[in-house]
This record gives structure tokens, C-alpha cells and sequence, in this order.
């Protein structure tokens, strides 16, 4: 066996053992650092190729036989490994941030939609299921306050969190498209990170200081806007869930592209740990609506383009 094949080794070794490990602490303290599992398949099979990808998953399937349950480690492996698929062809591709973010999200969609409708071939509605748990715990909530002598007050909050669990049902369609972005987001940025650490030169990442929406995006809201309106004078019964969830999707997407060009300015004057503990603070706190509208302007006006060639630390 010589060095290299030693070295492949010992990456598929390290990267399946810490995917192992990011997943059984997810579900005993910190859930939401399953997100980021994706991450550790997408390095080995950009770095090794996609037979080491399948190893990992291998041995992701069969360590969770011996320590959970098979047919769980079976259906999340699988899942880890189709989700990897896109980035890796992405990077050997050399496409751009969007576009391979883009290919993940549908990869991401493509795999909700398979999952709703393995549990709704068991007799099983995701949808109607999370509707009835919430409103089931708002119930025992107000039944916790009927003790307390509030009077038509309680049936008011009945009501409005009644309303706010239906819109929030309304909103799951861009929930999800959302929450795929936001995780192919993450994934492909520390895949990258993780890469470039390890030594790996010929890593490529598009620097998020330059994310930016398609030219023609505003022309896409205008549409998809006119058409929401056109619906709703015809009398279409679902119009009004149609302009929340294309809403919804809009303001995340425009967010997101003001909190690049927040980084992008803040970049000139600190290094980049400076820049993103000053965005964390500043999407913790009630103005962080104003990243869209800096998405908007940045949009119609391209703040940043007549900033480039004054260069970042």
C-alpha cells in the first residue's frame, strides 16, 4: 500500500467517524448540527471521489445499525449521500454559487417531496400531522390559562394563535424551499472552508461578500407579483397563500443578498472573523429586517460593483 492510499484512508476513516459523531450528538444535545453533516460527505467526495463518497455512507449505514436502528441509518445515509451528489458535480463542473445552489436546493426539494410522500403512502399527512400537534399544544396552553380569570381575553389569544398556525401551515411550501437554501448555503461555504484548511489548493469558492441575485430577479418579483394580483381578481381560491409563500421567499432571498453586502463594506475595515461576529449580532437583533431592504437597493443600484477594485483585507 503506498502513501496515497494511505492517506485516502485515513481521510475516509476521519470524515466517516466525525459524521458518526456530528450525528449522535444532534439527537442527544445540539439538533441543529445535523445540517451541517452534509459537509463532511461533500469534502471526501470532492476530494477522494464519489467511491469513497459511498464508503462513507456505508459505514454511516452500518454504524447506525449497531448503535440505532438500521433502516434509520439506511434512509439518513442515503439522503446524505444524494444531497453531497450536487455540490460534487458542481465543483467539478466549476459552476457558480448560484447555479450550484440552486441544483441543491431542487436535489433538497426533490428529497421533501419523496419523504412526504413515503409517510403519506403509510397513511401518514406531514402536513395535517404538524397543523394538529400545533394546535393541539396551543389547547393545552389555554386550558392552562382558563384557571386564571381573563375573560374574553383568553378566547383572543385562542383566536389569534389559531390564525397565526394557519398562516405559518400556509407558509410551509417556502418554509421548506427556504430552509434548502439555507442549507445548501452552509454546506457549501465550510465544505469549501473545510477543503481549503486541509491544504486541498485547488478548492475554488466564490466569496459570499460577492453574492448577488441574477440580473433579471426584479423582473421575476414583478412578474410573479402581477400574476398573484391576476389571481386574486379572478377569484382564485389559493391567491392569497401563493403571495405569502412568493413573499416569503423574496424577503429571504433579499435578506440575504443585504447581509452580503453588509459583510462586503464591513470587509474593507476588519478581517472576516470581525465582520461575521458583527453580522451575527446585527441578525439577532429586531433591525435585521433592514438586510432586505439593503438587498433591494444593492439589486436596483449595485452598491458594490463601484467598490471592487479598492480591494479587502
Amino acid at each position: 500500500m503506498n502513501m496515497t492510499d494511505k492517506y485516502k484512508i485515513r481521510d475516509l476513516i476521519l470524515f466517516s467517524m466525525l459524521s458518526i459523531l456530528f450525528y449522535l450528538l444532534s439527537i442527544n444535545c445540539f439538533p441543529l448540527i445535523v445540517f451541517v453533516i452534509p459537509s463532511l460527505f461533500i469534502v471526501l467526495g470532492i476530494k477522494r471521489g464519489y467511491t469513497f463518497l459511498l464508503l462513507e455512507g456505508l459505514i454511516f449505514i452500518l454504524a447506525m445499525g449497531l448503535l440505532k436502528n438500521f433502516y434509520e441509518g439506511l434512509a439518513l445515509g442515503g439522503l446524505l449521500i444524494i444531497s453531497s451528489l450536487p455540490f460534487i458535480y458542481s465543483y467539478k463542473k466549476n459552476l457558480s454559487t448560484n447555479k450550484t445552489l440552486f441544483v441543491s436546493t431542487i436535489v433538497f426539494l426533490l428529497l421533501t417531496l419523496l419523504l412526504t410522500f413515503l409517510y403519506s403512502k403509510n397513511g401518514i399527512d406531514l402536513v395535517e400531522s404538524i397543523e394538529n400537534m400545533l394546535l393541539d399544544s396551543i389547547n393545552k396552553n389555554i386550558e392552562l390559562l382558563n384557571g386564571v380569570d381573563l375573560g374574553l381575553e383568553i378566547d383572543k389569544l385562542h383566536d389569534y394563535l389559531s390564525s397565526s398556525v394557519k398562516i405559518l401551515m400556509a407558509l410551509i411550501p417556502s418554509i421548506i424551499l427556504v430552509s434548502s437554501i439555507f442549507i445548501s448555503l452552509i454546506n457549501y461555504y465550510l465544505s469549501f472552508i473545510i477543503l481549503n484548511f486541509m491544504g486541498f489548493g485547488t478548492a475554488r469558492i466564490d466569496k459570499f461578500e460577492f453574492f448577488k441575485l441574477d440580473k433579471d430577479f426584479l423582473k421575476g418579483v414583478f412578474i410573479c407579483m402581477l400574476g398573484c394580483l391576476i389571481f386574486d381578481l379572478t377569484g382564485f381560491q389559493y391567491s392569497l397563500e401563493l403571495f405569502l409563500n412568493l413573499s416569503f421567499i423574496f424577503v429571504f432571498l433579499f435578506g440575504l443578498q443585504g447581509v452580503a453586502v453588509v459583510y462586503f463594506f464591513l470587509r474593507k475595515r476588519l478581517r472576516s472573523l470581525g465582520a461575521g461576529i458583527i453580522i451575527f449580532i446585527l441578525l439577532i437583533m429586531p433591525l435585521r429586517s433592514m438586510f432586505t431592504l439593503f438587498g433591494l437597493l444593492d439589486q436596483l443600484f449595485n452598491f458594490r460593483f463601484r467598490n471592487i477594485g479598492k480591494g479587502l483585507k
